[in-house]
């Protein structure tokens, strides 16, 4: 097969993360533009389904992704990598003038962005940015990056989900990795009682793979303990139970590159809180599809919380607008329009 673009990523399966999730959008449009591509999954052993181009897996492996990559290298003249350290393998590539480019998504490079993760980047033909809000803040802290083209990542759908209105008791719901407390389940938890005061029968819910410990013990203090539900890990078939239990999606996130659960919680038509820190103030618009809240006072989560939770007339409203807005921004369709221009550009890049 002839492979115009090869495609280096370190995972592809559903459920690995936000990272894997563009990784599988973009994999989607090589296939729609009809692009002769194929993939490199590292760390992966596979079989990966529902992936349009031919995969190669290599079980965690660098080695045999160095190779791999070298080899396409003699065959395939350009290269789109995940991130920053994917994109290590295209050391000998250099050599052979390859073009590349690679995805930034967020932490990786702010502050304490690798050097040799840096060198990979200042390299790259074309940088692609999940937001403004990663692209100009590596900009900031470590120059170079205004080039990067800012291509907002979006669901694998093209239709709204079909979920209803939320069914139980007022509740607030955030799903992400339990160990990266910057999500903010934390502080969720610490302003729980005074939403309880407020909204007796309100309920959080936190879920999340990679279990926690530390979110269970702060949950067992709270004097809302009986508020507070931890439920662990929840499979995917399981998930729009969820959705419908869910009045508000609540993420005061300060670690965003962009937050692709916030656009999920708009294609369920649910409203979001997020927070001014991160990117997430990027996705969601305050005061139309949910509030941003700053994430030093307190204060503002609980308002926005106990807004939502206790008129459900206004939650409905935002949610609705959520959808709108993804709709217009942020399903499949979307995205495939603002990638493709992008890569066909890439692949004209004379070498």
């Amino acid at each position: 097969m002839n492979i115009g673009l090869c495609i280096g990523a370190q995972y592809a399966s559903p459920g690995c993360g936000g990272m894997a999730r563009v990784v599988r959008l973009i994999t989607r449009v090589a296939a729609d533009e009809k692009l002769p591509a194929s993939l490199l999954v590292a760390a992966e052993k596979g079989p990966i389904g529902d992936i349009p181009i031919p995969v190669r897996c290599f079980g965690g492996s660098r080695a045999a992704f160095l190779l791999a990559a070298q080899i396409c290298g003699l065959r395939a003249p350009y290269f789109l990598y995940d991130f920053a350290g994917s994109a290590r393998a295209h050391f000998f590539n250099r050599v052979l003038c390859r073009p590349y480019a690679v995805w930034i998504h967020g932490a990786e490079v702010w502050e304490q962005a690798r050097k040799d993760y840096l060198h990979v980047l200042r390299g790259a033909h074309t940088l692609f940015a999940s937001s403004r809000y990663t692209r100009d803040k590596a900009d900031r802290i470590h120059g170079g990056f205004e080039r990067a083209k800012v291509c907002w990542p979006a669901t694998l759908e093209d239709e709204p989900a079909k979920i209803g209105p939320p069914i139980g008791p007022p509740s607030a719901l955030i799903m992400a990795v339990m160990a990266q407390h910057y999500k903010g389940q934390d502080i969720l938890i610490d302003v729980w009682p005074d939403v309880v005061r407020k909204i007796p029968d309100a309920r959080l819910l936190i879920t999340g793979s990679w279990y926690g410990a530390e979110i269970e013990r702060a949950a067992r203090r709270s004097s809302a303990a009986a508020n507070i539900d931890v439920l662990g890990f929840v499979a995917e078939d399981k998930l729009a139970d969820l959705w419908r239990r869910a009045t508000v999606y609540a993420m005061p996130s300060m670690g965003e590159g962009f937050g692709l659960v916030y656009v999920e919680a708009m294609r369920h038509g649910r409203p979001v809180i997020a927070s001014t820190q991160d990117a997430g103030c990027e996705v969601n618009r305050h005061g139309v599809t949910g509030f941003n809240i700053d994430r030093s006072r307190p204060g503002e989560l609980v308002q926005a919380l106990i807004t939502l939770l206790g008129d459900p007339a206004r939650a409905r409203q935002m949610g609705d607008a959520g959808r709108d807005l993804w709709a217009s921004e942020y399903r499949y369709t979307c995205f495939r329009a603002r990638l493709a221009p992008m890569l066909h550009e890439l692949l004209s890049v004379q070498q």
